[in-house]
């Protein structure tokens, strides 16, 4: 599980 990042808007996966 990835939890919630900033660099995705705050809802998204840690990297894509």
């Amino acid at each position: 599980l990835n939890p919630p990042s900033q660099t995705s808007g705050g809802s998204g996966p840690w990297r894509k």
